[in-house]
């Protein structure tokens, strides 16, 4: 009975050991790119910048966030936001109450979705504009 205990000890402290080898290799990395800022582009005008909680806000949350499979509007039209090492999100008008979000992460399955009740294209250019104070998200995009 105690040589089975034994066994059982070794075998969590290996784990715990493993585990905290592949922590202390891969930490490093994933902290450093925390601490590097989005690339953020529109209208072909580049800025790095750390994201407030606002922008963060209008990216995450939606009283309703659906699937889209519709056509997306010109990439031109779009924010682009590149998080380092993770993914890159097209940011996409719609209408007065909702906006379009193409995710595609660096390692997985792209995916577009119809973010709806929480805020329109118009202020999130707002949020950004407040955060970078750069004029080309000092404007206002038209609805069909």
């Amino acid at each position: 009975m105690k040589k089975n205990f034994g066994y059982m000890v070794l075998g969590s402290l290996a784990t715990v050991f493993i585990i905290a080898v592949f922590t202390f290799f891969t930490g490093y990395e994933r902290n450093v790119d925390t601490m590097l800022g989005a690339a953020v582009t529109y209208k072909k005008e580049h800025i790095t910048t750390h994201f407030s909680s606002d922008a963060c806000a209008y990216l995450t949350h939606a009283k309703k966030r659906t699937w889209y499979f519709g056509e997306l509007p010109p990439r031109e039209e779009a924010i682009e936001i590149i998080a380092p090492g993770r993914a890159t999100f097209y940011v996409y008008p719609s209408d007065e109450d909702s906006v379009i979000i193409r995710y595609e992460p660096h390692d997985g399955i792209s995916r577009t979705y119809l973010k709806s009740g929480y805020g329109d294209f118009n202020r999130i250019l707002e949020v950004f504009y407040e955060l970078t104070d750069n004029e080309v998200f000092n404007q206002t995009v038209e609805y069909n």
